[in-house]
């Protein structure tokens, strides 16, 4: 019976003539007006000349011992760190003297960027964190084994990571990722015929289990979000000459993504069981989640806290995403795989509860 469901829920979904052209043509119109838009913008986002990087270490700094490979290493990757005095930082900034200046602290650093020098202060900031993450692996190292500061290697090929990124590369993989976290307006026309004729309640004297009554919906919610944007997809992709880099990663993730995004629409229908407070619950908290995780402002030149962007599933999966197809690698891949099955399983835990305690007459 719950093959029949899918099928037939599948078929309804894909009848569901606005929903379906929503989701196939609306990215198609924003990636033209934002590519666009936001064209000259991008342009900046590309490799730049070598550049000064002012810094000051505290005597009991734990970057101490590395400044010398750090130093090196900033050189091969076109970062030039020179030694200021923090009191002349701010100086040295305005009058363009430095591009960026990194304050090394006890065990933690900040970077101060010029509104100037926004591409320098993006690549100090890839650089650190590469700096960051090698450090920490030396400090594991440590653990088992006696390991020099000499002995830290900073991959300095992949500092290079700033290659043009095109706006239409850009916005035409962050609105097809967008767009997906709303695809449950193809569940509806569905959910709605279903309420309206009680159909909840025919089904509770079937031997389907709940969890199986869920998958008969996400199941079909997923098949259909996916035909509607592998079709917008290709379309956007021949229209504006979408570059996706390795393409069995951004299909994996493009999956991953809608069967989360999928399971977070079905999860608020059954939390809310009224479709005008699912669709507004929906739209803000997608937005919410768009506007921290790169889909409005791009997320290079974002100045939101990173705690969160790092939040947002949104901003991972566009990250990981758009990295992927100007470098055919990111370092976000992994985090956005896990951020997906961690918003898959919970939502469906969450479902079912939810679900449960109002067959039970508790919600």
């Amino acid at each position: 019976m719950i093959r029949y469901l899918i099928k037939n829920n599948f078929k309804l979904m894909l009848r569901n003539k606005w929903a379906v052209s929503l989701l196939v043509f609306c990215p198609l119109l924003i990636v033209g007006i934002l590519a666009s838009a936001f064209n000259e913008l991008l342009k900046s986002y590309e490799n730049v000349e070598t550049f000064s990087v002012g810094y000051s270490v505290m005597e009991e700094s734990t970057f101490s011992e590395y400044m010398p490979v750090i130093k090196t290493s900033g050189e091969e990757a076109g970062l030039s760190f020179v030694e200021y005095a923090q009191e002349s930082s701010v100086e040295a900034l305005k009058s363009g003297d430095i591009a960026v200046f990194v304050e090394f602290g006890t065990d933690t650093y900040t970077i101060y960027k010029s509104e100037d020098h926004k591409v320098e202060g993006i690549s100090t900031e890839y650089f650190m964190h590469k700096v960051f993450s090698e450090m920490a692996n030396m400090k594991l190292q440590t653990m088992t084994s006696e390991v020099s500061s000499q002995n830290i290697t900073i991959p300095v090929e992949s500092i290079s990571y700033m290659p043009d990124v095109d706006s239409k590369n850009y916005y035409g993989i962050a609105y097809c990722v967008f767009l997906t976290w709303i695809g449950i307006i193809c569940a509806i026309g569905v959910i709605s015929s279903e309420k309206k004729n009680c159909i909840a309640r025919k089904y509770q004297v079937s031997t389907l289990s709940s969890f199986k009554l869920f998958m008969s919906l996400l199941i079909p919610v997923i098949l259909t979000v996916l035909v509607c944007m592998s079709i917008s997809t290709i379309l956007s992709t021949i229209m504006y000459d979408i570059s996706w880099g390795n393409l069995l990663v951004a299909v994996v993730l493009f999956v991953l993504n809608i069967v989360a995004s999928s399971a977070f629409g079905l999860m608020l229908v059954k939390v809310f069981d009224n479709m005008v407070s699912t669709i507004i619950m929906l739209f803000l908290t997608v937005w919410f989640m768009g506007f921290f995780g790169g889909s409005f402002e791009t997320y290079m030149f974002s100045s939101m806290p990173d705690t969160l962007k790092h939040a947002s599933p949104i901003y991972h999966i566009t990250r990981a995403l758009v990295e992927n197809s100007v470098m055919g690698e990111s370092d976000y891949i992994v985090s956005s795989i896990i951020y997906a099955l961690i918003v898959t399983l919970s939502c469906t835990i969450v479902a079912m509860v939810a679900d449960g305690l109002r067959k039970r007459g508790k919600a």
